[in-house]
């Protein structure tokens, strides 16, 4: 006998009710997890773009021996 999820949630409703403030908060982390995951990958983009130099800036002859250094210290 199949249910309807309207169904279920219904009947699991009177048992959540007295849990109100933690379901709801519960649902916000929910949400906010959700807007990150889509956010994430946007920040990085303005990162990388960010970190872009142009040949011959002092910048960029600092940036591969200290990127270097960071990630060898980061899978040590």
């Amino acid at each position: 006998m199949r249910r309807s999820d309207w169904g279920t949630l219904g009947k699991l409703l009177p048992y959540l009710w007295q849990y109100r403030w933690r379901v709801g908060i519960a649902l916000m982390f929910m949400v906010a997890a959700k807007g990150a995951n889509v956010g994430v990958p946007l920040l990085l983009k303005n990162l990388v773009d960010a970190l872009s130099f142009k040949p011959g800036d002092p910048a960029a002859v600092l940036v591969v021996p200290i990127g270097l250094l960071v990630a060898y210290g980061g899978l040590r």
